[in-house]
């Protein structure tokens, strides 16, 4: 029992010795359950967002507006169709009411949660006026929740195959000692770095092409927009990625820094960026800033292609700004890179 409890007191203070394992073990999780709160708290009784186009004239339109507008957990957007079919697809409102001289009619995604809890407050917001409320469910494509989640998902796919196709990879050459045998020889290393790119593209096409083609043939997505735009956005987000990933691996010198790195990295996106659920779901304060991450810019730009027929006008803005972000994070990761 006595060498059990030194050993184990020896692999302790190595624990402690290790700055970086004592946050991705204690501070980390901390930091998580303060990002998914700030999202999912009181989720119940916070507010929903419901667009309302009003298709009569006002003095034939019923109340609905009025109705919706007094219950404070209801945040009303009165807009066009057109942009209220935007919102949703974009997840800036859950739900939308069509108001006209016939009656009220609310139309919801019965896949989408927050919708299904925005169609229930609505109703019983309209019920209290006693206004006739039909219930129609949205099934056309480009407006159900897989239409939201598919883009994220390829998304999601480009930042993990980067940050641990390549991060991860460079980690483990570098505890390997491998590294310092290819800069013996006659290598550049920036085209060390940048081969890591050029494998990327070619694993990501055939990962993307795989998701795609079966979300194709069974949820029937398309991309509605345009090839090019759509090409121009994966590898916008690919130079940002790899960028991020060599800047996230240059001075890892194990794996368990180097998991917590890249961790520290992927989770908070994948969750502030709005993969599987809008971000306007966070306080107003932070979308702003939430819109400009990379993985945000990423996934509204594929869903911008994916279902509102954007092209390249359109998207040209975030793919330079994810090409801005590449560049300055991959000549930093090469300034600061550790060989061996």
């Amino acid at each position: 029992m006595k060498q059990i409890l030194q050993l184990s007191l020896a692999q302790l203070r190595g624990f402690l010795r290790e700055p970086g394992i004592l946050f991705w073990a204690f501070a980390f999780p901390i930091l998580m359950a303060w990002v998914l709160g700030a999202a999912f708290d009181k989720k119940g009784e916070g507010p929903v967002s419901v667009s309302l186009v009003q298709t009569s004239p006002a003095a034939l339109r019923p109340t609905a507006g009025a109705s919706l507008k007094k219950d404070p957990l209801i945040h009303l957007r009165e807009e066009s169709a057109d942009a209220a079919l935007l919102a949703l697809r974009r997840g800036e409102s859950q739900i939308i009411v069509e108001e006209n001289s016939a009656g009220v009619k609310v139309r919801f995604d019965p896949a989408n949660q927050e919708a299904v809890l925005a169609r229930y407050r609505a109703e019983r917001a309209l019920s209290k006026n006693q206004l006739p409320v039909n219930v129609e469910q949205i099934t056309a494509r480009g407006s159900r929740y897989v239409d939201f989640l598919v883009p994220g998902l390829v998304a999601l796919g480009i930042m993990n195959s980067c940050m641990w196709g390549i991060g991860w990879l460079m980690i483990e050459f570098r505890m390997k000692k491998l590294l310092r045998a290819m800069i013996a020889a006659s290598m550049k290393r920036i085209q060390y770095l940048i081969s890591f790119f050029v494998t990327r593209i070619i694993a990501n096409t055939v990962e993307t092409g795989l998701l795609l083609l079966f979300a194709g043939l069974y949820f029937g997505i398309r991309i509605e927009g345009t090839l090019l735009a759509f090409m121009m956005v994966i590898v916008a987000g690919l130079v940002a990625f790899t960028g991020i990933a060599i800047l996230g691996a240059c001075r890892a010198a194990s794996t368990q820094v180097g998991n917590g790195i890249l961790n520290a990295v992927t989770l908070p996106l994948m969750i502030l960026s709005g993969v599987f659920f809008s971000y306007h779901n966070f306080p107003d304060a932070v979308v702003p800033i939430i819109r400009y991450l990379p993985l945000t810019l990423l996934a509204d730009s594929l869903r911008a292609v994916f279902v509102e027929g954007a092209g390249v006008a359109q998207v040209w803005l975030s793919c330079a700004i994810l090409c801005i972000t590449g560049a300055i994070t991959f000549v930093a990761g090469l300034r600061f890179y550790r060989w061996y």
